[in-house]
């Protein structure tokens, strides 16, 4: 389950009720900067860091129907020694962490790593995608 911390920022900055417009547009300013790491674990449970991403600032979407933003993050595979379990993306002030899983549907993971290369170098591409609605009530 995806777990999200630093919001309290966009809350303290609201006056009256938030929307999901003024969220968005909150995230990404935050998330301009931003990048995403992979991890997998040793034999002690130490995270051991896979592959950096960056986002691509011109991959940025919000769907306000569905009230979500979308984004795209690339970068390199460093290490291919270990699984990759674990990621975290970092912006500014909100951050958010989870499981994934190179294998779709594995009980726990809320990302699911489609085409991760397995070469040290390759190129890397994921997309991610945030619900805004359960975001205005934490």
């Amino acid at each position: 389950m995806r777990h999200y911390q630093g919001l309290e920022y966009f809350h303290a900055q609201q006056t009256g009720l938030p929307s999901t417009h003024a969220l968005a547009n909150w995230l990404a300013r935050d998330f301009q900067h931003s990048d995403c790491l992979i991890y997998g674990k040793n034999e002690h449970e130490e995270q051991i860091s896979l592959a950096q991403l960056q986002l691509q600032s011109e991959s940025w979407l919000c769907i306000q129907i569905e009230d979500r933003i979308d984004f795209v993050m690339q970068g390199h595979i460093i290490r291919t020694d270990y699984v990759p379990l674990l990621y975290t993306v970092q912006g500014r002030h909100v951050r958010f962490s989870g499981r994934c899983s190179t294998i779709g549907k594995v009980c726990g993971a809320d990302l699911y790593l489609a085409n991760y290369p397995t070469e040290v170098g390759a190129a890397i591409q994921q997309r991610f995608s945030i619900a805004l609605k359960p975001l205005l009530k934490s």
